[in-house]
């Protein structure tokens, strides 16, 4: 039998090795499906966990904004009261305006903001006098994050500004 003839009748040729190109076509959609379904789903859980910056700030800094307050019987003018993260700086006077710190302070990682709003830190018992607003204004890569800025004020009353802050998915961690 000569080696370039035809197998017997019946008998098949081994396959190729390797992969044909439609296997390859078909692996490479299925791969681009998955990765499609993947990205939306990844970005959203890191918007998420990246809101969690702003939540643990808030908190944290409402808690040295009433230490500072049980302290010195009236709400820190601005967030340099609290520099050092221990609100046990000295008692600073305020002058009996409205304060507003003029350059926020960001958040432990960045992601946000944090200005402190206090009506009228001289009087704190006058009436619109007790009480505070804490924002934490998005920055970087959740500008664009859809529940926005976040608010903490002297109650714990919390709230947003984006269009997502009606549906209560912004404050859970």
């Amino acid at each position: 039998m000569n080696r370039n003839s035809c197998p017997p009748a019946g008998h098949r040729a081994p396959p190729a090795a390797g992969f044909q190109l439609f296997e390859l076509v078909v692996l490479v959609a299925l791969l681009a499906g998955a990765v499609a379904l993947a990205v939306p789903g990844y970005a959203r859980s890191a918007a998420r966990a990246r809101r969690a910056d702003a939540i643990d700030a808030l908190v944290a800094t409402a808690q040295q904004v009433e230490r500072y307050y049980a302290r010195c019987n009236a709400y820190p003018a601005d967030l340099a009261a609290l520099a050092g993260g221990t609100g046990a700086l000295p008692c600073r006077a305020a002058e009996g305006r409205a304060a507003v710190l003029a350059a926020p302070l960001p958040s432990a990682l960045g992601y946000y903001a944090l200005r402190l709003q206090v009506p009228n830190p001289v009087a704190p018992l006058a009436p619109g006098g007790s009480s505070y607003l804490l924002t934490a204004v998005p920055v970087g890569p959740q500008r664009t994050d859809a529940c926005g800025t976040f608010r903490y004020d002297e109650l714990g009353q919390t709230g947003n500004d984006g269009p997502a802050a009606g549906d209560g998915d912004c404050w859970r961690r």
